[in-house]
């Protein structure tokens, strides 16, 4: 046992009840993710299973109350990132979202629907985690695509998972699912015996994910989305929300808000162009 990983962790816990009663008492629901999910879900956990931040999922329409909350805790966002929040006297940083990227608005919708089926009563009434499928889907996208990166402690998260869901994590389970998603190539990546690949798609994908590229994860997005989801991922990405571009760019202004939403498919470009890409 690492005593000081768990008295982090501990710490953590105490962060999140914090954020739990300040959410319920704002009627926010929220939807707890990864690895913090996967604590509470199986406390024994705790032990091992270190944690950089505190992952919320939120409905688009509460996603400015829910600043407002983390804000009057004394939160701050960070600078350049639209979705994450720091405090001085916390552990651990707070990233929120409001929605997964793999998924289009309905079924963002129907799945915060489902969490309410998997309560995590012990931090509050009005926050849950996602259905045994979904957790493990959402774990292995992040771990595949957004960080492209094999990392043991992602290993370790699907293997709890499975081994505490085995139907619902099962390949049979989860095959309309992964290609609805367009993940059956990260699914590969963590089991090899997969056969649900597009034999292209599957190499240029451990292509990307083998370099060090920037933007990597929306390429590796847009990459594997079924084709009748590229289109949206791509408006959203190029031109995203008035709230993103304000806290991406830390501007306030009407017209420079104006201009950075015209500009940022430039800015992507450039990002990703200035620097040598070689395969």
């Amino acid at each position: 046992m690492n005593r000081q990983l768990l008295a982090r962790n501990l710490l953590i816990r105490r962060q999140l009840q914090e954020i739990a009663a300040a959410l319920h008492s704002a009627a926010i629901p929220v939807a707890l993710l990864k690895g913090a999910a996967l604590v509470e879900c199986f406390p024994s956990y705790s032990a091992v299973r270190a944690m950089d931040d505190i992952d919320l999922l939120f409905k688009p329409s509460d996603i400015e109350p829910a600043r407002r909350a983390l804000e009057s805790l004394g939160y701050k966002p960070v600078d350049n990132d639209p979705w994450a929040f720091s405090h001085p006297r916390q552990p651990a940083a707070v990233d929120i979202s409001d929605g997964l990227w793999y998924m289009n608005a309905a079924e963002n919708k129907k799945l915060f629907k489902e969490c309410e089926n998997h309560p995590l009563k012990q931090l509050s009434p009005r926050m849950f985690h996602l259905p045994p499928d979904e957790f493990y889907l959402h774990v292995m996208a992040h771990a595949a695509i957004h960080h492209a990166c094999k990392e043991t402690m992602w290993q370790n998260d699907l293997n709890l998972l499975r081994a505490n869901w085995e139907r619902e994590t099962a390949q049979a389970t989860l095959r309309h699912k992964l290609d609805a998603y367009g993940l059956n190539e990260a699914m590969a990546w963590f089991t090899p015996q997969h056969p649900r690949v597009r034999p292209l798609t599957a190499r240029i994908y451990r292509l990307i994910a083998t370099k060090d590229i920037p933007q990597k994860g929306h390429i590796l997005r847009f990459l594997l989305l079924p084709t009748k989801k590229k289109a949206a991922y791509l408006l959203r990405t190029l031109f995203p929300s008035r709230q993103f571009i304000m806290y991406r760019y830390n501007v306030r202004s009407a017209p420079a808000v104006t201009a950075l939403r015209i500009l940022r498919p430039f800015i992507l470009t450039f990002s990703i162009l200035s620097v040598r890409l070689v395969i």
